[in-house]
């Protein structure tokens, strides 16, 4: 996250077989967007009340930051926030040996998980993280909602129009506080919104190409 490169083309070397629709890519307004708007995501770890992980799920979840320390306003103190992080690590599926085969042997245990890979150097350093201005939103649903997790990144932020559902970003990063342990996400997700300026830069990359 925050490294703002979120966004890329992908070109296939031969025509998909079926009759696929591309979804309609849209510019999402930052200032005709309000907090507590609905959107939709999709993901295979697409976490939620019934779900099932490694199944696709398409599921709704709200925006709640579109500037500022997401973070400070989701927990309101770093306490609350670094106590979030040691509880999301007592679980049975987790301990701290079989996460030291993974990291180096004085790495901080209560180090935030993005995508499942360490994202941030401490619990001080992720508490102050600031969203990209007019380029990233922070999205989720509460306790048990539905949000993104991990192996998502990459994943289209949907939001419903007069036409049917459109693209307005992509997941930069899910929030996950318990290691690897996919049910342990529950911490909201970061998306790169498709900016004016991206939305000319994959217009002017589609046409150079026909």
């Amino acid at each position: 996250m925050n490294q703002g490169s979120d966004v890329a083309i992908m070109v296939l070397e031969a025509e998909a077989d079926g009759s696929i629709e591309p979804l309609d890519v849209r510019a999402l307004d930052m200032h005709g967007v309000g907090v507590d708007e609905p959107f939709y995501g999709v993901g295979y770890y697409f976490q939620g009340d019934g779900t099932t992980p490694g199944a696709r799920h398409v599921a709704g979840f709200t925006l709640l930051a579109t500037e500022g320390h997401f973070f400070k306003d989701g927990f309101q103190t770093e306490e609350n926030f670094e106590q979030c992080s040691v509880d999301a690590r007592r679980t049975p599926h987790i301990n701290a040996r079989s996460l030291d085969l993974r990291l180096p042997a004085n790495y901080d245990l209560n180090t935030l998980y993005t995508d499942g890979q360490p994202g941030f150097a401490s619990v001080e350093d992720a508490y102050s993280q600031e969203l990209l201005p007019g380029y990233q939103v922070w999205l989720d649903d509460g306790p048990g909602g539905a949000q993104p997790c991990k192996g998502d990144s990459g994943g289209p932020l949907l939001r419903r129009t007069e036409d049917g559902l459109a693209v307005y970003g992509v997941l930069s990063g899910s929030v996950n506080l318990g290691g690897s342990e996919p049910s342990r996400c529950g911490f909201g997700a970061v998306y790169a919104i498709i900016a004016r300026e991206t939305l000319a830069w994959l217009q002017e990359k589609r046409d150079s190409r026909r």
